[in-house]
Formats: structure tokens, sequence, C-alpha cells
């Protein structure tokens, strides 16, 4: 906390940089979601999620998608 900082406006800061990471990170969520609901979708039994030096990694073992199913994703 700040000096002289009241425990409440610190609470306040806290939770104001706390959504500020949440705002910045909501992204990363939003593409993963997307990504487990095609797994779903495909009808997959296995997920794996692994982190490299280049990022994250998700793959799964479901049936491939047929085009008339992609063209319209929504």
């Amino acid at each position: 906390m700040r000096a002289g900082a009241t425990p409440r406006a610190g609470w306040r800061e806290r939770m104001a940089t706390a959504l500020d990471d949440d705002r910045r990170h909501a992204w990363v969520a939003r593409i993963l979601a997307a990504w487990l609901r095609c797994a779903v979708a495909s009808g997959a039994s296995r997920i794996d999620l692994s982190t490299g030096p280049t990022g994250l990694e998700l793959s799964f073992d479901g049936r491939p998608f047929k085009a008339a199913e992609l063209s319209q994703p929504y």
C-alpha cells in the first residue's frame, strides 16, 4: 500500500490493477475458449495444452471438419 493511503484506497488500487490485468489477458481466454469449442464439436476425447518457448500449443484428437462446416463458423 502507498504511504499515506487508507486501507480502502489501497483496496481500490489493487482492484483497479487486477481489472486492468484481466482486460489485457481476456483475449487469451476467448481464443482458448474458441479452440475448446472446436475440440468439443469435433468429438475430441483428448485435449492437450502445453507451453513452449514461443507460446501455447493446444491439440485435440477429434475428427477433421468438412469445408462446408468451416464456411459458417458461427
